[in-house]
């Protein structure tokens, strides 16, 4: 019936418009594989890789707080191998590091 009234060039123009507004009115979130990781640092390096997370947009998932701090993250791939790669280099001492679980994370 709409083809009737449309035609069929009609009618794919007036799909393609929708398609077209419904991809302008969506929100795209962009994901990338990624680690729950536990970082174990020093209280007095403790600000600092917070500091450093946030500003590498790591996000804080949990704080534990024993002997040494431990920070709960979430974190790209890319970005962990990167932050292992140049643990020395940075401002703060990482004592530990273990990756709890891969996950998806969204960002963007």
């Amino acid at each position: 019936m709409v083809e009737f009234y449309f035609g069929t060039g009609g009618l794919v123009r007036a799909y393609s418009y929708s398609l077209s507004e419904v991809i302008n009115k969506s929100n795209i979130i962009q994901k990338t594989l990624g680690y729950i990781v536990d970082f174990k640092v020093r209280y007095n390096d403790l600000e600092k890789i917070k500091y450093y997370f946030r500003q590498n947009g790591i996000r804080i998932i949990d704080n534990i707080f024993t002997q040494d701090a431990i920070l709960i993250v979430e974190i790209k791939k890319e970005k962990y191998t990167e932050i292992l790669n140049k643990k020395e280099e940075l401002s703060f001492k990482i004592f530990d590091t273990k990756i709890l679980k891969e996950c998806i994370i969204n960002y963007e």
